[in-house]
């Protein structure tokens, strides 16, 4: 009698099952790792504004999107600087943060409440691909910490210029992407991380490249691994084009593709590598290197870097465009896992010199020609409030 055949499907879904089981299996390590990671965020990286701030006042469009998530914001933002002028019509498209302001506004709580918590989810997101990636728990702390480094973590949990309450929600359900290897719920999570930030686009196309080199790279895996994000980005794209029509929205705003944008941000080319990926980056050129003749994974490592370099140089706030750089450093590590075998210990200290990299250097706000300063960690924070009264 001939044993009955499982389809492919289940087969890849017990496996998927199998992985997050083995990653969860020590809930309380993950807890205490999550902790560590949490106070390591705060003493190196960021102050978050719910701890100092109970109300934040505003602006015109984001107000406007906290009584009307579905309002069109294109003209409520027209100061001198291009990058503010497309500010309002950018938001507009922007309806899953805006829903949750408007739920935060009702509630009457803190409207950094939502980035806040996909700030939790991009510290969590770390540790859970390192130790899925390569079995090890200090690999996925170490990760985690590397992330909790990044100036990603500021764009989650605090306010610098003026409040922009939406890019944690983008970033957090990008790194949620990461957490499940579930279809059904890793897809719908990059659909509403579109209609977060556009830029979220981004990090789909890692969760792709991801896929990819955890397959072992196969000669067809390159179109296996990215037929269902694709699919993500392009249910995106029609959607989006039929609520504007629907809500007669105005055109999207093109303006930041101008040459007078490029010219101004590309001698910040350099900082866009460094904020985005910071000690990351040892993973993503240690990646490189480990590729050697696989052509294909060369490229879309080449390919995904100038991609996000290219896209933090659109516009004129550098450090918040680069903030979305952060799955990167996911699928350098896979690369690495994969050409590196079971050489645990060369993985470790790579990550732990990526952490040590990324908690030691400041992060920096930067504008290009009007903001280039370090961001205030949480000790420095109380520090000034209780010695200067900022």
């Amino acid at each position: 009698m001939k044993p009955k055949r499982i389809p492919s499907a289940l087969v890849q879904l017990k496996q998927d099952r199998a992985s997050e089981i083995g990653v969860f299996r020590y809930p309380w390590w993950i807890a205490i790792c999550w902790l560590i990671v949490f106070a390591a965020c705060l003493v190196f990286s960021c102050s978050p504004v719910v701890l100092f701030e109970s109300s934040i006042a505003l602006t015109p469009a984001y107000e406007l999107k906290a009584n009307n998530p579905l309002a069109d914001t294109a003209m409520l933002t027209v100061p001198p600087q291009a990058g503010e002028r497309s500010h309002g019509a950018k938001l507009t498209r922007r309806l899953t943060g805006s829903i949750l302001l408007y739920l935060t506004t009702q509630m009457g709580i803190n409207p950094y409440w939502p980035s806040t918590i996909g700030g939790a989810f991009l510290l969590l997101s770390g540790i859970v691909v390192g130790e899925r990636v390569t079995r090890d728990r200090q690999v996925g702390l170490f990760l985690g910490l590397s992330i909790a480094g990044l100036y990603a973590t500021n764009a989650c949990f605090c306010v610098n210029v003026s409040p922009k309450p939406f890019d944690g929600i983008a970033l957090g359900l990008i790194a949620a992407c990461f957490l499940t290897q579930r279809s059904s719920i890793q897809l719908p999570l990059a659909f509403f991380a579109c209609w977060a930030d556009e830029r979220a686009i981004l990090g789909i196309l890692c969760l792709a490249a991801y896929s990819f080199f955890s397959e072992e790279g196969a000669g067809h895996s390159i179109l296996r691994a990215s037929w269902k994000p694709c699919s993500v980005v392009v249910a995106y794209l029609v959607t989006r084009w039929f609520l504007g029509l629907v809500l007669n929205w105005q055109p999207a705003d093109a303006s930041m593709l101008g040459g007078s944008v490029i010219r101004t941000t590309l001698p910040y080319w350099q900082v866009a590598f460094w904020t985005g990926l910071e000690g990351g980056g040892i993973l993503v050129l240690i990646a490189l290197l480990s590729e050697g003749r696989n052509r294909a994974g060369r490229f879309i490592l080449v390919l995904l870097l100038l991609v996000f370099i290219t896209a933090n140089l659109l516009v004129i706030d550098i450090s918040r465009g680069a903030a979305f750089t952060f799955p990167l450093i996911f699928v350098a590590l896979s690369a690495i896992q994969r050409n590196s075998g079971t050489q645990i210990e060369i993985i470790r200290r790579l990550v732990m010199a990526s952490a040590l990299v990324s908690l030691s250097c400041p992060n920096l706000e930067v504008m290009a020609e009007i903001i280039f300063r370090p961001l205030p960690t949480l000790p420095v924070e109380l520090w000034l409030r209780w010695n200067v009264g900022l």
